[in-house]
């Protein structure tokens, strides 16, 4: 069975750039892709607005099948409806929508498909080039990352480097330990080839990622959407919010 990239788009600059990267994600991973655009004005200018979009998109991507869609009403309610359909492995959206477009925002929808979605999503920032040498995993020590970790290897290339990022607020020399040996469980468990560890130590966890993930390289960052996850206990609640809508890097939302 064809597996499927979803990707919503307001015909933004950042919505290209959304496109642009899942086209070379699906070139990688061999999945297709299923591009749409929820409209609110009328039919016509929202299908004269996706046959421009094909013609930029086969010009790029002359070796990708371009396939395109329409659709009136809602973005939440249309992609639940699109995903009842099993062979939509992953979402890849932009984070700041069209400003002069009558038509859906991605920007405002962003956080509500990221936290509503059974399948992962990829928020996607401005200005961002497809690269995936290196990912980085928010990590707490937590079974619940072995799942997540399984399930972006499904959607992901198997090539990259895996690095577990674990922040806290003082010094621990047992808490260096305890990482590398999470390390070796993750590694074994996912049967990935390379996975490193990097602690972040001090207090203001966002400015803490962001200068792990810019020290380390990172080309794309893995996080997880439950609820019940180290976000609630370690982060504050705000975190997964400033991630999603302020990513420094394209960010993999996964709920486990």
């Amino acid at each position: 069975m064809e597996s499927f990239i979803l990707v919503p788009t307001d015909f933004s600059e950042n919505a290209w750039v959304a496109l642009q990267y899942a086209a070379n994600l699906a070139a990688d991973t061999k999945m297709q892709l299923k591009i749409i655009h929820v409209y609110n004005q009328t039919e016509n200018a929202a299908t004269d607005q996706m046959n421009t979009l094909r013609s930029q998109f086969n010009d790029q991507f002359p070796s990708i099948d371009f396939n395109g869609s329409c659709l009136k009403g809602s973005l939440n309610e249309n992609i639940n409806q699109l995903l009842r359909d099993e062979s939509y492995k992953l979402i890849i959206m932009g984070t700041k929508g069209a400003t002069r477009l009558k038509s859906v925002f991605l920007g405002s929808n962003t956080m509500n498909i990221i936290s509503q979605s059974p399948i992962p999503v990829i928020a996607i920032p401005e200005n961002v080039n497809y690269i995936l040498s290196k990912v980085g995993l928010l990590s707490n020590y937590k079974n619940i990352e072995i799942d997540v970790m399984k399930k972006a290897i499904d959607v992901l290339p198997n090539s990259f480097i895996l690095t577990l990022l674990h922040v806290r607020e003082d010094e621990n020399e047992d808490e260096e330990v305890i990482l590398d040996a999470w390390k070796e469980v993750v590694k074994d468990k996912t049967n990935l080839k390379k996975v490193e560890c990097r602690i972040g130590i001090g207090f203001g966890v966002n400015s803490i990622v962001n200068a792990m993930i810019k020290e380390e390289k990172i080309d794309l960052l893995i996080a997880t959407n439950n609820g019940k996850s180290f976000f609630r206990t370690l982060f504050n609640r705000n975190l997964i919010k400033t991630i999603a809508m302020r990513p420094q890097i394209p960010v993999l939302f996964v709920k486990a």
